[in-house]
């Protein structure tokens, strides 16, 4: 069953500010676009803005295993000590970096697991003991001890009682409509790398269901034969009231700038 944090609602007269960004895989990060993202928060007071990591942050691509192929790769020694470990602490020594420089602009950063990130939690059930701290990511990123909160795969972090914000599980031509049937309610999320939205209503009530473009390269080396898509890169920002209420912007980067709505141009 999934759980749900709640984000506790800004005073009356306060509206707090959220930047939303997802599908970042490490190496992969298109990097004028994290610039981009920086610059727009600091134009924002620090006390009013919060990061939301949409998931995928890491791309863990040497753990990209079915569950036969790691109870193989958990009982050789060679493959876990001169593969899985090395590529481990290189990309968990990116994401620390990362988050060390987001943490410097965030007054909060709130980290919701994606599919990427999840195979670290997976493989955990297969490798030995001995190596298990090795690929610990939550406490290799030190998420405790940064004080950011932990939302899993496929739970919800809620920034009102009409807005909840996941990683995203579903693709295809209606995913907009399966993440909203999953919940009822207004939903954010990433996964599908591209901005797409679909209007819904119960009762008179307006629920909205919003993908977000991503944050890493539209044409990364992992995607099979660099096929076309319709990937885009960016992150949204969500204005929240002290009543609920929100307004959701999405900010998509081209030409590596962006352009707000007041003309303000912001490049890396």
């Amino acid at each position: 069953m999934s759980r749900v944090k709640k984000v506790p609602l800004p005073k009356k007269n306060e509206v707090a500010t959220y930047f939303i960004a997802s599908d970042w895989h490490t190496s992969a990060m298109h990097e004028p676009t994290f610039k981009i993202l920086l610059k727009h928060a600091r134009l924002v007071p620090k006390k009013q803005r919060s990061l939301v990591i949409g998931g995928d942050f890491v791309d863990c691509l040497h753990l990209m295993m079915d569950d036969t192929t790691m109870k193989k790769a958990s009982k050789c020694i060679y493959t876990i000590e001169e593969i899985l470990i090395p590529e481990t602490e290189t990309e968990l020594s990116w994401a620390n970096k990362i988050l060390d420089e987001c943490q410097k602009v965030f007054d909060k950063i709130y980290f919701v697991e994606g599919n990427h990130d999840w195979r670290y939690r997976k493989w955990l059930r297969y490798c030995p003991a001995a190596y298990s701290h090795k690929f610990d990511y939550k406490k290799i990123l030190k998420l405790k001890e940064r004080n950011i909160p932990f939302i899993a795969y496929n739970d919800y972090l809620d920034l009102s009682s009409n807005l909840t914000i996941t990683h995203g599980s579903k693709h295809g031509r209606n995913h907009n409509k399966q993440h909203y049937e999953m919940v009822y309610m207004s939903v954010i999320y990433g996964h599908v790398h591209h901005h797409n939205c679909t209007s819904f209503s119960v009762r008179g009530i307006p629920h909205k269901a919003w993908s977000l473009p991503c944050m890493s390269d539209l044409a990364p080396y992992y995607q099979m034969k660099r096929q076309e898509n319709n990937w885009t890169n960016g992150y949204a920002t969500v204005q929240v009231k002290h009543n609920g209420n929100f307004n959701v912007h999405i900010h998509e980067t081209y030409d590596d700038e962006l352009v707000l709505s007041t003309g303000k141009v912001i490049q890396p």
